[in-house]
């Protein structure tokens, strides 16, 4: 039983660490003109994976999707800041860098990216209840967009 935890789990950060890779690549194409993404956003991805996807056994399916999406904003803006400030400020890997951007700390996270982390959010947390239903039987998800009662 546990070897069959540990083969979801790595299956699930490997998921979410290429998926996050992806994103990453197709945005920085798209709005920056540059197709670089690092291996430490490979880990970052499935660690942040990882979480999304235990939002729901820490809470419950009753907290909405749209609270759901703003704790995992706050998780992968801890999480970048944390990443940040270890390779690019302590290790000096400069892998990313939004001291140019409005409302940045340290140019290791910023208000726009936190917010854009709302929406990754709900990819990366619908992907992980598909991945979870489909691939190891677990939970059908039952979503709420949003439970007023949470308030």
């Amino acid at each position: 039983m546990k070897l069959y935890k540990f083969f979801k789990m790595l299956s699930l950060f490997v998921y979410g660490g290429s998926i996050f890779c992806l994103i990453e690549l197709i945005f920085t194409t798209l709005f920056f003109d540059n197709t670089f993404t690092h291996i430490v956003s490979y880990f970052q991805g499935g660690v942040i994976f990882l979480i999304l996807g235990m939002i729901n056994n820490w809470f419950s399916w009753e907290l909405g999707l749209v609270w759901q999406c703003l704790l995992g904003s706050v998780f992968i803006t801890a999480i970048e800041l944390v990443t940040g400030l270890f390779f690019n400020v302590w290790l000096g890997l400069h892998i990313w860098d939004y001291s140019g951007m409005p409302l940045s700390f340290m140019g290791q996270i910023c208000l726009e990216f936190s917010l854009y982390w709302v929406f990754v959010s709900a990819l990366g947390i619908i992907l992980d209840d598909f991945l979870r239903y489909t691939l190891f039987k677990e939970q059908k998800p039952k979503y709420k967009i949003i439970n007023l009662k949470n308030l």
